[in-house]
């Protein structure tokens, strides 16, 4: 926009409040032109807001690069933010999937903070490098090209000779000659911006002067166990927390933490427990009563006819109009964990009950029906002694029922040698003649198992792997069921059996004490891998069972902030 512009609206602004009717009625005539007209003043309004560094400057800066005013809850962490900040504390923010935590305080606030403050240096870090550059590339994208940056901060620019890449984002102030400003960096080495995760080079040695932001640093591939999450822990404060600047005993660097929370223990709840963080803790929903303001009420049923009864009742959403009760459920239907790690910040409720799982009639089994096999195998048989246990075979069958679903119809689980294994897979697949094949495991030992049974050519087998599509390491036992497999039980679109067997009865207590069981020593977890790799191999049923979850609108479509900025014409008429 040109200064003319600027001007020309200015005066029209001006015009406005001395006859308001006359202009309506030309507005009124030229409803487009209007339209443009109304957008671009308000864009000069918020521009020059955003101009103070303040809680209102913020909002206006949001608003004027998104499009839309901050939410309540987002409007709500600024004011906490900027509190603590003043008070020299951090924040720590556990927030639930989808609310927008990291667009606003990894991009929208990174941005305005850099606009007034273009000297000081700025950190991202994240569980990996990948995750800290798109928040990083974001920055950059706003800065080099939406056409609000110009309108805004027009003096604040890209430093392409200096640096304008992942190993480094600087930006000048063209306000100053360009001497002028390279001697007032003349004794700061570090970027403007720079990101990374928390094993990478490229932020060791980097001191935020300005905002640090450390965001999802615990991810699935390190916090796995409870070692890894110490390990993450031991990082973050002995590292990462350690560059964050202090000037008379407070903080003088923004030291922004968000994420989700994780069973055990980690990051964010040891800051938050610490005193030296204010916090706060945003779910999707809240618990409430009939009556109460806002409520709403959840059934809790899926389209299977499964009620999930933790979150059947009356609840308050946090955020209805974005995440409303079809998401809600939607997401419950992809497994209950999850769900209340990343919807409802607590891990401890998801922990504390049993897996739920439902039953099919024994005789009204046909085992004629098509269906897969998995196998948890074993290559020798340790010696029973105290303090170990002997390695089980594990065998699963599930067969697909004629109306949709499947249903695990039975199995073996013994410590046996390779050669009875053998035998049990023959055996199973003559019981069930039309069983595709069976998945074997073949990490570890299981290699040399579905090596040694590929000479047997009676056997149909495949080898099985143990990474999800997104897993870059092999998880544990535990995790592999809790997250990949437990779900399709508890929605319904795998049933069990009624018949009493050993592999049955196995399996059913692993649903039935599945936190109580340590997976070194429960043989029902060589179960839960066999079903795991028989349910890995049978994408019909998996597709299927997320079409049965499938809510209209269960992720209603959320315009992000950055959207649109290469061909931005206009938020339109206000």
């Amino acid at each position: 926009m040109t200064e003319n512009i600027a001007e020309l609206l200015a005066g029209l602004a001006e015009y406005a409040e001395r006859d308001p009717e006359r202009v309506r009625r030309v507005f009124e005539a030229m409803p487009e032109q209007a339209g443009i007209i109304l957008s671009e003043m308000r864009k000069l309004e918020l521009a020059a807001l955003c101009q103070e560094f303040s809680v209102n400057g913020f909002f206006s800066h949001y608003e004027l690069f998104t499009g839309i005013e901050p939410p309540k809850h987002i409007k709500r962490w600024t004011k906490k933010i900027f509190t603590a900040h003043e008070n020299g504390r951090g924040f720590v923010l556990n927030g639930f999937r989808g609310c927008w935590k990291t667009t606003t305080w990894g991009v929208q606030f990174m941005t305005y903070f850099i606009a007034h403050f273009p000297l000081l240096t700025n950190v991202v870090v994240s569980a990996n490098d990948d995750s800290a550059e798109k928040i990083c590339k974001s920055v950059a994208a706003i800065i080099e090209y939406h056409p609000n940056w110009e309108l805004a901060y027009p003096s604040v620019k890209p430093d392409v000779k200096r640096g304008w890449s992942v190993e480094g984002y600087y930006v000048m102030d063209t306000a100053v000659a360009y001497a002028e400003w390279v001697k007032q960096r003349a004794t700061i080495i570090d970027p403007t911006l720079i990101g990374g995760g928390l094993e990478s080079t490229r932020i060791n040695g980097k001191h935020p002067s300005g905002v640090l932001y450390p965001d999802d640093v615990h991810d699935i591939n390190n916090s796995r166990s409870q070692s890894e999450r110490e390990g993450v822990i031991k990082r973050m404060t002995s590292v990462v927390l350690k560059t964050a600047i202090r000037k008379d005993d407070k903080l003088s660097t923004w030291v922004i933490v968000t994420g989700v929370p994780w069973p055990g223990g980690d990051t964010y709840k040891l800051l938050a427990n610490s005193g030296e963080y204010d916090s706060e803790y945003l779910p999707a929903m809240y618990k409430a009563n009939e009556g109460d303001k806002g409520a709403v009420y959840i059934d809790g049923a899926n389209r299977n006819g499964i009620v999930y009864d933790d979150i059947a009742g009356w609840w308050i959403l946090e955020w209805p109009e974005k995440f409303g009760v079809n998401s809600i459920l939607g997401e419950r239907a992809l497994g209950k964990f999850e769900f209340w790690q990343m919807i409802m910040m607590d891990v401890e409720t998801a922990r504390a009950s049993s897996l739920r799982y439902y039953s099919f009639p024994a005789d009204e089994i046909d085992w004629n029906w098509p269906g897969q096999a998995g196998a948890d195998p074993t290559n020798v048989i340790q010696p029973a002694h105290e303090g170990a246990r002997r390695s089980s075979f594990a065998l699963a069958v599930i067969l697909e029922r004629p109306r949709g679903g499947a249903v695990l119809v039975d199995g073996v689980l013994e410590p046996c040698s390779l050669a009875q294994a053998e035998n049990h897979i023959e055996q199973t697949q003559t019981k069930f003649p039309h069983i595709k094949n069976t998945a074997i495991e073949n990490v570890g030992g299981g290699a040399v198992v579905v090596q040694s049974m590929s000479r047997n050519r009676k056997l149909r087998i495949v080898a099985s792997g143990l990474k999800g599509i997104s897993d870059k390491v092999v998880r544990s036992k535990r995790d592999r069921f809790e997250q990949d497999t437990a779900k399709y039980f508890e929605n319904g679109s795998v049933l069990v059996s009624s018949a009493n067997s050993p592999f049955l009865n196995a399996f059913r207590n692993l649903m039935e004490n599945f936190y109580d069981l340590d997976p070194r020593h429960s043989e029902e977890f060589d179960a839960a891998d066999a079903v795991f790799h028989a349910l890995r191999n049978m994408p019909k049923v998996l597709i299927d069972s997320q079409k049965e979850t499938d809510y209209p609108q269960v992720r209603q479509r959320q315009a992000h902030p950055l959207e649109g900025i290469r061909d931005y014409v206009g938020y339109g008429v206000r």
